[in-house]
């Protein structure tokens, strides 16, 4: 279970309760079983960007990419706990370094 889903569900969590509402009252909302609400919540549904968007926007949310640089800084103004920056991956190696080979340095 990845630490993403793990906060955006409890986000989604947090402002279904800020509304009083019930999973069963956000699906209703959203023409979805309440048990698949609670699996997006709980971080145990990888859900997609679409479902995620809807969740948020029933709950008066917008789905919003912030730059790594800039997240402890709006997690701040927003009064959150900053949170751990996501390990950044490695590119896949490119088909150019494997077919090609450096020339050695001519002395």
């Amino acid at each position: 279970m990845s630490d993403t889903r793990l906060r955006l569900g409890a986000q989604l969590a947090a402002r279904r309760k800020q509304l009083g509402w019930q999973t069963k009252d956000l699906a209703q909302r959203l023409g979805r079983p309440s048990p698949r609400i609670s699996e997006v919540e709980t971080g145990r549904a990888n859900a997609c960007i679409d479902t995620l968007a809807e969740m948020g926007a029933v709950m008066q949310l917008s789905l919003v990419f912030v730059p790594e640089s800039k997240l402890s800084h709006v997690l701040a103004m927003l009064g959150k706990p900053a949170v751990t920056p996501m390990p950044t991956t490695t590119a896949p190696p490119s088909v150019f370094d494997e077919v090609f080979i450096e020339d050695p340095d001519d002395e």
